[in-house]
């Protein structure tokens, strides 16, 4: 069997939801950053997943080995810290070609700051299900 990833860009949006991203890109465009997405969580957060992550089938967009639920949200949480660390930077960005009163009068108060904390936030529930599903069977030490 196989996973493709549709199965986990599904899960992903129902985490975010960027309106902007989205009017500004076709669907193939949003599907080949998702798939950017894709390929940094699998490679950065989730180096101990069970199955082989590197197994996959370009031409059809599908994980040659079938990824259960749990690792499905995990890849999914790790597609959402991508996209949310693409806002940091797009923010930080943004913050550093405009004078700091513009940038205040022009954005919403603390932007960056609440985005690095939900990053954080993200992060770390990323580390706990990663954690969580890398000691599923441990039975304990003899």
């Amino acid at each position: 069997m196989s996973t493709p990833y549709s199965d986990i860009f599904t899960k992903a949006n129902i985490l975010f939801e960027d309106a902007s991203l989205l009017a500004n890109l076709t669907d193939d465009e949003y599907t080949e950053l998702l798939e950017i997405f894709l390929s940094k969580g699998k490679t950065l957060y989730f180096k101990s997943c069970k199955k082989d992550l590197t197994d996959i089938n370009d031409t059809t967009k599908v994980f040659n080995e079938t990824l259960d639920d749990e690792e499905q949200w995990i890849l999914a949480q790790s597609i959402f810290l991508v996209w949310l660390e693409k806002q940091l930077y797009k923010e930080e960005k943004l913050r550093d070609r405009i004078t700091t009163k513009d940038y205040n009068s022009f954005s919403k108060a603390n932007l960056i700051d609440k985005l690095t904390i939900l990053k954080n936030d993200a992060l770390k529930q990323l580390k706990s299900l990663v954690i969580d599903y890398t000691f599923n069977s441990f039975e304990g030490f003899n």
